[in-house]
């Protein structure tokens, strides 16, 4: 241990062998983000469950039928909940499509990728719910060297810990926590731990994510525009001149 009086460990599932054995050695230990069931290690993390369902409600009360969702390739607890909310909500509609499900790497070069893809396919999704904040800028911004208009052609749900949301144009509809806070209350809880003999567990502690809808997501080009017999697209609702 080399001195070390405790640690918050952001790990994966992959590496939660290493956490086992770290904590057999009664190192004082908090998980932030990775959660999962334990006797022992107490966990901090967003719970992200709620709203990741709220975000695909969003996007079918907007007539979505074909949602992509763009996993991260990094397995653990906070990205199983994110996907598992949207598996769920869209089986519950008879709307799951395994082909529109990928893992990518959590950089922004995958996310200018992902939208390549995507507009590449025969049978596109009008929306994608991406969980990464770096693979979702790297979207938005390859749409526009495309020129595939967000939200007209494609929405997007993203994924946001900082503020990064309000950095990029269009302001993204993003599923939101704050990091800052899960950070203090790790740090919060493993000082404790190092100063109490007291180690017995705590239950896990999620702290709410929420949805915040922006300016990323609009009904899908099929329920947003109606196409005239020369293709023209004329906005819904909108009446066409006589000729």
């Amino acid at each position: 241990r080399k001195g070390i009086c405790g640690a918050i460990l952001r790990s994966t599932a992959t590496e939660r062998s290493l956490v086992e054995r770290m904590a057999a050695e009664e190192l004082p230990l908090v998980m932030l983000g990775d959660h999962y069931e334990h006797a022992t290690l107490p966990f901090i993390y967003a719970d992200s469950s709620a709203a990741s369902r709220q975000a695909i409600e969003h996007l079918l009360s907007l007539g979505h039928t074909r949602v992509a969702f763009a996993a991260c390739e990094r397995e653990d607890g906070d990205h199983r909940d994110r996907f598992d909310a949207y598996r769920s909500t869209l089986e519950s509609r008879g709307l799951m499509h395994p082909d529109l499900v990928g893992r990518i790497p959590p950089h922004r070069m995958d996310g200018e990728k992902l939208i390549r893809n995507l507009m590449g396919m025969p049978d596109r999704p009008t929306a994608v719910f991406i969980a990464d904040p770096l693979v979702a800028v790297g979207a938005i911004n390859e749409a526009h060297k495309m020129g595939v208009k967000i939200p007209e052609d494609l929405s997007i749900v993203g994924f946001d810990d900082t503020d990064i949301r309000s950095l990029i144009y269009p302001k993204m509809t993003a599923i939101c926590q704050d990091s800052r806070m899960l950070g203090q209350r790790a740090f919060e809880r493993v000082v404790g731990l190092i100063s109490s003999d007291d180690k017995k567990p705590e239950p896990a502690r999620g702290h709410a994510a929420w949805l915040e809808i922006n300016e990323t997501t609009a009904p899908p080009p099929e329920v947003a525009y109606h196409v005239l017999p020369n293709r023209t697209r004329v906005a819904g609702g909108q009446r066409s001149v006589a000729q």
